[in-house]
């Protein structure tokens, strides 16, 4: 379990530098270490592999990786976490990306709804 937790951790890293050809063999490292794929523990790569998709144009893999998420963070978080945040920014920056601005404007709300305490 730590050895998915640190390739995920250098997925990050690697994509916050921009290297989207290490991030990606890391993060599909880190997947590969669960045999669980129904698991908390794997929604952040998840998270971070729709975003390399993004960055490089992979459409189809986009949402794979998006609707993977979604689909365990429905499962496993019954109320909004920070993953839950996490996914509507990452998912308006997708659409924001495709010139898809009305659906960027509602992700990114929904977002900013939810990590506004006063809301």
């Amino acid at each position: 379990m730590l050895k998915g937790v640190l390739y995920d951790n250098l997925g990050g890293l690697s994509l916050k530098v921009g290297n989207l050809k290490l991030a990606k063999l890391y993060v599909e490292k880190s997947l590969g270490l669960y045999k669980n794929h129904e698991d908390n523990i794997v929604i952040p790569p998840y998270i971070k592999l729709a975003e390399i998709y993004t960055l490089s144009g992979q459409r189809e893999k986009v949402l794979i990786a998006f609707n993977k998420s979604r689909t365990l963070l429905d499962i496993v978080h019954k109320e909004p976490s920070v993953y839950t945040l996490l996914w509507y920014q990452k998912y308006a920056d997708y659409f924001q990306k495709n010139n898809q601005a009305d659906s960027a404007f509602y992700y990114q709300k929904a977002y900013s709804n939810m990590s506004d305490p006063l809301n």
